[in-house]
């Protein structure tokens, strides 16, 4: 029989009326470990002018980094094969939680952070505003709302990959929320760009308005499909005294100018009858952008970069998490996998300051590359790259490197420039690679030289760490949450046997009519007079059920179905 639980969350008032759909056992938030950034000296890391790397050979790679068809879009991601509906795409992506994201002046994350809502779990992490950053297709791929062809899967992992807080110093240096899944919502043909909806308020603040002006919906799209089909049949199919071609101009300009809406609209729809055809039978999605923006693969080989060339596995590095590794034998000279950086003001990864000093940092700052004296700090942005971990002198197989490709993806005139010039001006378009400094195996980890400075200091890390008081007997949530198999303690049987002080229940839940539930008053000689709403536990998890709130298992009961 399934069980039934009575719950008391006394936290919870009127006017809020709320479904409780289930119950875990949830982490109290803050990641560990001290933060180091990688940093490259200019003997480090090749300059823009340095030799060409080969271009890599591969078994027929599945996706490629190279401009978007969007016009002025940057970068995009290209697949070189059929993708069915429901299939996944791509590797797992990471989440990386932000703390503030949206407090954070010239923030170029500000432009690729997701709401930390959409994915469960994330807002375990503080009590502060956070954000998810997604590096990978969470940040590469772009958004066209008449073309979005996937999503991503909102329910990351949890894992720590086996560190415990206890008795690795590791922990807490790399993030634990990983496996965002991408998933096509379609069939989608070789040759397309990958491109996922960023929600239409992305484009409505003010100034990306101003930067980008008016941008079409979906809603959009689809009355622009009905006008072409509309006139589709009128012009091609009503007999007319005169067919000529200036008359059905003329046609067309007048069902634009009575049947389009909006602005948005008319800029989608085709500007000359002579486009109407190619217009109906592509859509005016694909129309607008040109049948080429579905690339060949001669296109992809010949102006992409691979991106398909690196899976991940938990590393064979002690403390390192997980790490990247090699799909296939990668010759000794060759770009293993691009890697797209965004300029990042030093400043903002600061989370916290106490008279004058940094107290804490965000857990961005293990991810990123810089030179102590830059105001700027590299994020790499593919989810290949921010795996890659560091092997010292002794054990990298890779290094880092400018590109030295001609795309139009890599802009050099930002080297021209002076840091609060790319940073207030948000400037993007600098890519770099991994390249392989010898040949590298197949399922070989992909490491590179962080350099002396931060070898240094993670080797005092861990001669100086000691784990914090009281976590010996510290254990995951979600590894608790999965062992414990539905049957929770209630509050009577934890002053017996408590939870580790890390963890405590809550319960998820929506706004919900009343009648839902069995309400009851009760009373409690410790509590006082307090609200119980009594819920089916065997229902099926609501997707819209997004709020949490701490509560107590007041009893537990068999109920029947």
């Amino acid at each position: 029989m399934p069980l039934s639980y009575a719950l008391s969350a006394a936290a919870i008032a009127a006017p809020f009326l709320l479904s409780l759909t289930y119950h875990q056992l949830c982490m109290t938030s803050g990641f560990l470990g001290t933060y180091y950034i990688r940093y490259y000296s200019s003997s480090e890391t090749d300059s823009p002018n340095s030799e060409k790397p080969l271009q890599q050979q591969h078994r027929q790679c599945k996706l490629y980094l190279a401009e978007s068809s969007i016009p002025n879009a940057g970068m995009g991601v290209y697949t070189a094969v059929d993708v069915h509906k429901g299939s996944s795409i791509g590797n797992i992506d990471p989440i990386i939680p932000i703390t503030d994201a949206k407090a954070k002046t010239n923030w170029t994350i500000g432009e690729f952070h997701w709401n930390s809502d959409d994915f469960e779990g994330i807002w375990y992490e503080s009590d502060r505003s956070l954000s998810a950053l997604i590096p990978g297709f969470g940040a590469l791929v772009n958004c066209h709302f008449g073309l979005n062809n996937f999503h991503h899967k909102h329910q990351p992992m949890y894992d720590s990959a086996g560190l415990h807080r206890y008795k690795d110093p590791g922990a807490g240096a790399f993030t634990y929320w990983h496996g965002v899944d991408n998933v096509a919502k379609r069939d989608i043909m070789a040759g397309e760009e990958l491109f996922i909806s960023y929600g239409e308020s992305y484009f409505t603040g003010k100034k990306r308005k101003e930067k980008m002006g008016p941008i079409p919906n979906a809603t959009d799209f689809e009355e622009a499909d009905q006008i072409v089909a509309k006139a589709h049949q009128q012009l091609n199919i009503e007999e007319t005294a005169d067919d000529s071609k200036e008359t059905k101009e003329a046609a067309w300009k007048n069902i634009v100018a009575s049947e389009a809406t909006s602005d948005r609209v008319r800029m989608v729809l085709p500007k000359h009858y002579d486009e109407l055809e190619e217009a109906h039978k592509v859509g005016t999605a694909r129309h607008s952008l040109g049948r080429d923006s579905i690339k060949t693969q001669g296109w992809l080989n010949e102006n992409g970069i691979c991106l398909d060339t690196v899976y991940v596995k938990k590393s064979t590095l002690p403390q390192a998490g997980r790490g990247a590794f090699a799909k296939e034998h990668i010759p000794r000279g060759s770009v293993i996998v691009p890697v797209p950086v965004m300029p990042v003001n030093r400043t903002n990864l600061i989370v916290r300051k106490h008279k004058g000093k940094t107290t804490s940092l965000q857990l961005l700052t293990n991810y990123v590359y810089g030179h102590p004296e830059s105001e700027i700090v590299l994020l790499p942005y593919s989810s290949e790259a921010v795996y890659v971990n560091h092997g010292g002198k002794v054990r990298a197989n890779a290094k880092l490197s400018w590109t030295t490709s001609s795309t139009p993806i890599h802009k050099d005139e930002l080297f021209g420039m002076k840091p609060h010039e790319i940073i207030e001006g948000v400037k993007l378009g600098l890519l770099m690679e991994f390249i392989a400094t010898r040949d590298i195996s197949p399922d070989e980890e992909i490491l590179i030289d962080y350099g002396d400075e931060w070898d240094w200091a993670w080797t005092n890390h861990v001669k100086d760490w000691k784990p914090i008081q009281g976590s010996s007997s510290y254990v995951q949530s979600n590894i608790l949450t999965k062992e414990l198999n539905g049957y929770y303690k209630t509050k009577d049987e934890q002053k017996e046997e408590p939870y580790h002080s890390s963890l405590s229940t809550a319960v998820k839940f929506w706004l919900k009519d009343l009648d839902f539930y069995d309400v009851i008053i009760s009373k409690d000689e410790e509590a006082g007079e307090h609200t119980v709403y009594h819920a089916n536990w065997t229902q099926d998890l609501d997707k819209d059920s997004y709020c949490i709130r701490q509560c107590e298992i007041l009893h537990r009961s068999l109920t029947t179905t």
